[in-house]
């Protein structure tokens, strides 16, 4: 779902900036798309049956197969049942349940292969129903479902087209979520909005909705952020990882079953990026460690040791170092530092390459590098 990673325009530049090349993995209910190193095709499997996969039909199927049309892209992000990347040469495009609006492209029909949404994009995250994209100038635009003011323009109408978040700030970053969207704006502050009853915005409060961006934590400054289920993940400019919202997993961290303040994930630094995903947290550490938390009930957190779940960071493949980290719903995927793709969690619809019914730890995807 949708994730903090790396980015090129660093905090206190005038937002927008290059075009980023993370997040490389796109995670949804039950489909995977990455961003294949090697020719920069991005290839998808797994749950289709929507179009999501971006091959020009709706079928399933565990194989890795390229998005047609032969473009080399930057970044890929994947919901529910839609999908979209940005090229390299800042194009946007979408793919799959055109419900609500959520390709962007002004229609609600489904696509099986890239629609165009625009141009001039650096950075886009998919959320269930609706999708949010920063540009190259710091504008924030989103589009999709509307409902608990998730799109931040201070209406809970669905929009079919691109529209701009209310406020007038650059930005950086963001990350949509189920029913809510976080992001960074230039001086480093976070900001949310939409859905609010499980404490996801940070603001200290459950309240119904919130419309319009508004600050959490105002005081601190952050690098990246991850918008998952019902909760939510930055990692702040010391490199330490926070979280809040519903924790009914350990997705958060230890503590009550709703966190409405961020609240520090201890034991993890020099954190460099953050996937939160419907009911787990997965962070990369500089040293190339990789850990996670939360649900695993699928075994999405790498790992068959932890029983059913824990609000603990637990080290996925002690022996591996990986470069980049996508969540699904319950599954987990992420590439090694020799550009390997490995996946675990849940496989019901294909979506870790194979049509086994899950997997722990993890296991390595063919195609990739």
């Amino acid at each position: 779902m949708l994730d903090g990673a790396a980015r090129d325009a660093p905090i206190g530049s005038d937002g927008g900036g290059a075009i980023r090349t993370e997040p490389r993995l796109g995670l949804g209910a039950g489909h995977t798309c990455a961003v294949r190193t090697s020719d920069g095709a991005t290839v998808c499997f797994g749950d289709g049956s929507m179009g999501q996969l971006g091959r020009g039909d709706m079928s399933i199927s565990p194989t890795p197969t390229a998005v047609v049309g032969g473009r080399p892209w930057a970044q890929v992000s994947a919901g529910v049942s839609s999908t979209c990347a940005i090229d390299l040469s800042g194009g946007l495009y979408c793919w799959g349940s055109g419900t609500n609006g959520r390709l962007g492209n002004g229609g609600v029909d489904p696509a099986t292969s890239p629609s165009a949404v625009g141009l001039g994009y650096v950075q886009a995250s998919v959320g269930d129903a609706h999708a949010c994209a920063v540009k190259s100038d710091g504008a924030l635009v989103c589009w999709g479902a509307g409902g608990s003011g998730r799109l931040g323009n201070g209406t809970p109408d669905d929009r079919a087209v691109p529209t701009p978040v209310a406020g007038g700030r650059a930005w950086l970053e963001v990350a949509a979520g189920a029913q809510h969207t976080c992001a960074i704006d230039a001086s480093g502050a976070g900001l949310c909005w939409g859905y609010n009853l499980d404490g996801e915005l940070g603001l200290g409060t459950v309240t119904m909705e919130m419309p319009a961006p508004t600050p959490f934590a105002a005081e601190q400054r952050w690098t990246h952020i991850a918008a998952g289920g019902a909760h939510t993940c930055g990692v702040h400019a010391d490199t330490t990882v926070w979280c809040w919202g519903s924790n009914l997993f350990g997705q958060v961290g230890p503590g009550a079953a709703v966190v409405t303040l961020p609240t520090r994930v201890m034991g993890l630094a020099n954190v460099t990026q953050i996937d939160t995903g419907q009911g787990h947290t997965c962070a990369l550490q500089g040293d190339g460690t990789l850990w996670c938390w939360g649900d695993n009930t699928t075994l999405q957190l790498g790992r068959s040791d932890v029983g059913g779940g824990t609000a603990t960071p637990s080290q996925v493949e002690p022996t591996m170092l990986w470069a980049d980290v996508g969540t699904g719903f319950g599954h987990s995927c992420a590439f090694r530092d020799n550009a390997e793709l490995w996946c675990w969690g849940s496989s019901a619809m294909g979506q870790l390459g194979t049509s086994d019914c899950c997997s722990a730890p993890p296991r390595r995807v063919d195609g990739f590098p």
